[in-house]
């Protein structure tokens, strides 16, 4: 007889104990790594990033401080990193303990989402390099008469933490000694420089820029150099290309990074797929590293012998790492990571062994090795154990389909907990973000909270999905709700053709920025949804085209600067069809979003309200866009609590106990 489980549902409280690993980074001598741990307080309603060490001997794990980017000294003796004072402090491993050198001010001029601005030692470990922008003005304790705008990224992202207007202050590149004194500005220019790598001599530094006659209207990022001595700069690669992330090979003849050569890009969402490109390190012919695999590459990192590179790839739900030839362009899959997510990695001292970070559907991200000789792979820290040992948490299964067009579109369907085959259950259909991100492998929080209050969850990545190449990427380009609408709609209807189990009669939709842009869409053109959440999510192109810091993203979606494409914009806007709506619908938004504006939400829900629809608002004070990971661990619980609440409510007509 098969003994009860012990094991009880993910519950909400879980969120602040669940853990999250991220950028590995291994010391030279091999002997430990440094990564982050994300995780929740919910007592004091805050998130904590601590700085962590994992010997590889002794297995053991310490944690040395709070706080974010870090890096080794090239002798391995001191981590260096950002305390959560905003200091630049360096961590001695022998004396264990820490000293800080000098501020590190971050404008809160939003650039784009690939923007990095780590730090960086030196070669010969005498200094550290960082980005910093300028100190902030003082603030008075009259109250603004005015605010005079006269640029086009006024605003910021928004959020906690955060301004909402942009200070307006300039990001440049510096170098402190480590032993402390007073740092050194290396570009002291109008532009923002950011993503910083030594070349392996020590004599200058590359960085990305965007040097053009106005940075704010257009994404062309480029790579250049400074020479340490002299502060000359020289730029490497042309305008037309958005370039992000470079790294100097170690013998120093080459620079890679990813890019895009597309004549349009936007600082939020891209449908073109990053590449790996290398360059000369004094400048020449671009060489594209990974092109024909029709993919997007995220993370790379150079092998240490210089001859070839390793990167990661997205890929039908998963994400998988790959070993790269510079001279032939040959491609060895290294670690397949099926029915899983690689977030990041590092190589150990000769270059074959791997640190990396990965997750699966009932794993939140962890720390593993990855073995050369023998090909396999040893967890290394288990943060999340008590979720394996006291949790039930649900796996899904993947199916596809043929849209409307013949389109192969790919799905996942999870039950819910405690599933029973003669009993049926609510579905909520829940729609990526993006518009190009992807579903996959990877631990979805929101999956196993909705499982766990009794709903089954189906998620589809409908054409525009990261993931399935270049030309399904492109397949929503011109047609918001056009054919992603109807991947979805067809998804929907084979799971309810092939799963019994599931309650016509109690169905629910749920998304969150362009997944809320969809169930706004989605409720203008169907009755069959019970209930639905929208989360973040646009409502009218128009507007949002006009008060968005992300405005670049409908001009490369749509081809046009919006002035010249209203009526395109229009018929894509969910407010448009608003009369058609009967569905009740509960708009979730942070009001300081700038990202989707909180009047986006506003606009749908007082269009509802007059119309009679039973819906609510809810707005997030001091929250921004996406519910990232800086959202206050209350608020992020209060939004699963009334997302759950709506929809019980409306399937069943009560409340229920939450999760």
């Amino acid at each position: 007889m098969k003994p009860a489980t012990t094991k009880s549902r993910f519950t909400l409280d879980d969120l602040c104990k669940t853990r999250s690993v991220y950028d590995p980074k291994v010391a030279p001598d091999g002997k430990n790594v440094v990564f982050g741990v994300f995780q929740r307080d919910g007592a004091a309603n805050t998130n904590r990033d601590t700085i962590t060490l994992f010997n590889l001997d002794s297995k053991s794990i310490k944690s040395i401080a709070e706080g974010g980017s870090h890096d080794w000294s090239p002798d391995g003796r001191e981590v260096a990193f950002e305390n959560t004072d905003g200091m630049l402090a360096v961590y001695d491993m022998e004396m264990e303990n820490i000293r800080t050198l000098c501020k590190i001010e971050h404008s809160a001029h939003f650039i784009n989402h690939w923007v990095d601005k780590g730090l960086s030692w030196s070669p010969d470990g005498r200094h550290i390099a960082f980005v910093s922008s300028e100190s902030a003005p003082g603030e008075t304790d009259s109250p603004k008469a005015f605010r005079e705008v006269n640029r086009i990224l006024y605003k910021t992202k928004g959020g906690s933490n955060r301004p909402y207007y942009n200070d307006n202050r300039l990001s440049h590149i510096y170098i402190v000694p480590r032993t402390g004194g007073t740092p050194e500005c290396l570009t002291p220019s109008p532009f923002n420089e950011h993503s910083i790598t030594w070349s392996p001599d020590g004599q200058k530094i590359a960085f990305i820029s965007n040097r053009t006659s106005d940075p704010d209207n257009n994404q062309h990022h480029a790579l250049w150099t400074v020479d340490i001595k002299t502060k000359s700069t020289r730029q490497l690669t042309q305008n037309n290309e958005s370039v992000f992330t470079p790294q100097w090979s170690p013998d120093g003849r080459h620079i890679a990074f990813l890019a895009t050569v597309g004549a349009k890009n936007n600082n939020d969402s891209m449908a073109e797929n990053t590449q790996l490109y290398l360059l000369p390190a004094h400048g020449g012919q671009l060489l594209c590293l990974t092109g024909e695999m029709d993919r997007n590459i995220l993370n790379f990192r150079w092998h240490p012998n210089s001859g070839s590179l390793y990167f990661t790839i997205e890929d039908e739900g998963t994400s998988k790492l790959y070993r790269v030839s510079i001279s032939n362009k040959g491609k060895t899959p290294i670690i397949p990571a099926t029915e899983s997510k690689i977030d990041g990695f590092s190589t150990m001292a000769q270059g074959d062994d791997i640190i990396y970070v990965k997750s699966s559907q009932n794993n939140p991200t962890e720390l593993y090795l990855y073995q050369a000789t023998t090909g396999e792979s040893e967890q290394l820290t288990r943060f999340n154990r008590f979720l394996a040992e006291k949790r039930l948490l649900q796996s899904s299964k993947t199916f596809w389909f043929n849209s409307f067009d013949g389109t192969k579109i790919q799905a996942w369907l999870t039950k819910p907990v405690h599933f029973k085959s003669n009993t049926t259950y609510p579905l909520i259909l829940v729609i990526h973000g993006g518009p190009h991100n992807m579903f996959g492998y990877e631990f979805d929080e929101k999956l196993q909270v909705l499982a766990a209050a009794g709903f089954g969850v189906l998620q589809i990545n409908p054409r525009g999905s990261d993931g399935y190449g270049q030309e399904f990427k492109n397949g929503n380009l011109n047609d918001w709700g056009g054919g992603d609408y109807e991947d979805l709609m067809a998804g929907l209807n084979l799971a309810l053709k092939n799963n019994k189990w599931i309650d016509r009669e109690k169905l629910g939709v749920t998304g969150q920025s362009y997944g809320g842009y969809l169930t706004n869409w989605i409720i203008t053109k169907t009755k069959v949804f019970k209930a639905a959440v929208s989360d973040g999510g646009i409502s009218n192109l128009i507007s949002f085209s006009g008060t968005s810091v992300i405005h670049s993203l409908l001009e490369s979606e749509f081809g046009e600067y919006a002035p010249l494409n209203y009526d395109a914009l229009w018929k894509c806007s969910p407010l448009r069809n608003a009369s058609a709506v009967q569905t009740p619908t509960l708009f979730l938004h942070g009001e300081t979003d700038n990202e989707v504006p909180l009047s986006q939400s506003e606009e749908m829900y007082m269009a509802l309200k007059k119309m009679g629809v039973a819906t609510s608002l809810i707005m997030y004070c001091g929250e921004g866009h996406g519910w990232r990971p800086d959202l206050r661990p209350k608020n992020r619980q209060n939004v699963y609590e009334r997302m759950i609440e709506w929809f019980h409510i409306h399937f069943q007509g009560k409340s229920p106990s939450t999760p």
